[in-house]
């Protein structure tokens, strides 16, 4: 092996040729022993006692989480469960509510008008038989919302007293072609349909 090669130094993987040890000075000096000192082993310990018991502490705070998050878990479906069946007890309510009602559609609308004479003229039209019932047969006539601004019709609701007589006004409007009347359906059927 010649000096030269004596010379040559490892550095990370790489061969490099130190022929001037003047111009690499920290090539040529040695490194110390340990970077630095040892830390005292009694503190050393202390340390690594306290970090393992905060550790067992965040240990247990996460599991008591875990099982808190379980229990609200739990609770949230059970929510949600009674929610839904709360809305389908609400949804058939005022279906069974709606049973009393038909709805009177493109009636013309005029500013002041009476619309509970006037559906009720209609209806003793339609069936001239029960003219002397209706004030007590037709509970309740109203137009549904607020007036439109593009002036069309809003729909008449007609409550009645009794089904029965609901029933015997919706055969005798169906067999007629001229006024157009319909179930009142609850907003979820009207979008089944």
């Amino acid at each position: 092996m010649s000096k030269r090669d004596a010379k040559k130094v490892r550095k990370e993987g790489l061969i490099m040729d130190i022929d001037n040890e003047d111009s690499f000075p920290s090539l040529c000096t040695p490194l110390p022993d340990t970077p630095s000192k040892s830390p005292n082993p009694k503190k050393f310990e202390e340390m690594v006692m306290k970090n393992t018991a905060e550790i067992a502490r965040v240990q247990e705070n996460v599991k008591g989480l875990e099982i808190q998050w379980k229990g609200t878990e739990d609770t949230v479906k059970k929510m949600s469960d009674q929610m839904t069946i709360l809305r389908e007890k609400q949804e058939e309510s005022e279906r069974y509510s709606r049973r009393w009602n038909l709805r009177l559609l493109n009636f013309t609308e005029s500013s002041n008008e009476d619309v509970r004479k006037e559906v009720l003229e209609i209806i003793a039209e339609i069936i001239p038989e029960e003219k002397s019932k209706l004030r007590f047969m037709v509970d309740t006539v109203l137009r549904v919302g607020r007036p439109r601004e593009d002036k069309s019709t809003r729909p008449i609701i007609i409550q009645f007293t009794m089904r029965t007589f609901r029933f015997k006004l919706w055969r005798a409007v169906m067999k007629r072609k001229n006024i157009r009347m319909t179930e009142d359906l609850t907003h979820q059927e009207r979008q089944l349909k």
